[in-house]
């Protein structure tokens, strides 16, 4: 159930604005944004009550330009970022040649 999530929710997002009129798109997702910020500010708090894992609750002061090196050192993360980039450039490319091929026909971003 939970793989089924982007794909529906891709689907939904292509046909609700079509649906309901891009202008109240933007006001149902302005509401869904509130909701969402009020919840986790109401919700959580800033620190869990116990350490997420044993190494977690010992004190390491890295600085902020160390623990960003460290980062962009980690292989896994660069494939992730590369995966989830063509992914979105590929879907974003598609996109915009589709809107470019219908518009000869009378199509516009309403349609």
């Amino acid at each position: 159930v939970a793989s089924m999530a982007a794909p529906v929710g891709a689907a939904v997002g292509f046909v609700m604005p079509a649906a309901v009129g891009l202008q109240n798109m933007l006001y149902v997702h302005l509401g869904w944004s509130f909701l969402a910020a009020v919840l986790v500010l109401g919700c959580f708090s800033d620190v869990p009550p116990v350490p997420p894992s044993p190494l977690s609750g010992r004190a390491h002061s890295m600085g902020f330009a160390a623990e960003l090196m460290t980062a962009l050192q980690n292989r896994r993360l660069w494939c992730l970022i590369v995966t989830f980039a063509c992914g979105l450039g590929s879907f974003n490319c598609l996109s915009t040649l589709a809107a470019e091929l219908t518009r000869p026909f009378g199509f516009d971003a309403d349609d």
